[in-house]
């Protein structure tokens, strides 16, 4: 719980303007309150939510004057639930947004979302320091910061997916292969006796998605950095088919 109540306190202090374009400016450092916060996420509502909470709004009462809802919307209804109420303008302050469920950049585009810039600078300023320039660059738009990334880990795993009764059968030494040539023995004895298989399935590099965001369903991409977030179809961008 300590964790949970330290990532609050860090969140509410960036996010207090994240919420919908008729949103007001909050003041969480004194006067009358406290300022009642409303963060939208996505989930199923944990046992113990309640009891939690209460007990992060104790911490935040006391430092910051503020009290924070936490609604948590299951997974199914959370596009729905959260598009109503930005298209009410109904004011609430934090929410989950991204490319694949509520997504950012139509919501930008609409002005569902408040710079959050200042906040940053007041709240958070070893925030840049502390996220790589490629994570924060797909938060902005003409130069303002709308979200705060959610930063886990950002990596690439390619390779062979081998059907495990070939690679039995065969005994291909999993330990032998540290570079592409190594796996040709095995493709050839496969070729040889198994001539109407396809024995593995690729996951290639991608170098296009370095510069470039997919926008779920549809999918359509937009360039990381491009002030205008215009977004095209994968076969209509020249770098796709390079």
């Amino acid at each position: 719980m300590k964790k949970f109540i330290a990532l609050t306190l860090a969140l509410v202090c960036a996010f207090t303007l994240a919420g919908c374009g008729k949103g007001g400016t909050a003041d969480v450092s004194g006067g009358e309150g406290p300022v009642k916060l409303l963060w939208y996420t996505f989930g199923d509502k944990q046992q113990d939510h309640d009891l939690v909470m209460t007990e992060v709004n104790k911490i935040l009462k006391e430092k910051l004057n503020v009290e924070l809802q936490v609604s948590m919307i299951d997974f199914g209804s959370y596009e729905n639930k959260i598009g109503l109420s930005i298209s009410a303008n109904e004011p609430f302050d934090i929410c989950f947004t991204s490319n694949w469920l509520n997504k950012f950049i139509p919501n930008v585009l609409k002005g569902a979302y408040l710079p959050l810039d200042d906040l940053i600078g007041q709240y958070a300023p070893s925030l840049k320091d502390a996220l790589p320039q490629m994570v924060l660059d797909v938060t902005r738009y003409q130069g303002k910061t709308y979200a705060i990334p959610n930063y886990q880990v950002c990596f690439g795993q390619y390779g062979f997916i081998i059907q495990k009764e070939l690679a039995e059968k065969y005994n291909l030494d999993l330990d032998a292969l540290n570079k592409l040539e190594d796996i040709e023995p095995f493709l050839r004895t496969i070729k040889e006796n198994e001539p109407n298989l396809i024995p593995v399935r690729t996951q290639s590099y991608d170098k296009f998605r370095e510069s470039y965001e997919e926008i779920d369903p549809v999918p359509v991409y937009v360039k990381i950095g491009d002030q205008g977030l215009k977004a095209a179809a994968r076969v209509d961008i020249p770098e796709a088919r390079a």
